[in-house]
């Protein structure tokens, strides 16, 4: 799934600002949650700190499509932009979305 991680609420005045943070996620890592009959969907995320090693051991995890850790894992709000079957056509929808 292609994903769009949601600024976490910090009690600022921007709540619902969005981070520029897109990444293809496998299916597996998302639920969904329904809260005042709107639905809204998390995604389970390593925690950072994320170094050049941690980044590509996640990448790796995606592109597998590894199990998520649910116990030492984060979730973290997200915006479901799309689906998409294959690592490339992931970086390609990317690459559409923030208009490269």
């Amino acid at each position: 799934m292609l994903v769009e991680f949601l600024r976490q609420d910090d009690g600022g005045d921007d709540k619902n600002e969005v981070l520029k943070d897109i990444e293809g996620l496998p299916f597996e890592w998302l639920v969904s949650e329904t809260k005042n009959g709107k639905e809204k969907y998390l995604a389970y995320y390593p925690s950072p700190p994320y170094t050049i090693e941690s980044c590509k051991r996640i990448q790796e995890m995606i592109k597998i499509r590894e199990p998520h850790d649910p116990f030492l894992w984060s979730l973290y709000e997200v915006s479901v932009k799309g689906q998409a079957s294959k690592f490339l056509i992931i970086i390609y929808r990317i690459s559409f979305l923030i208009g490269l």
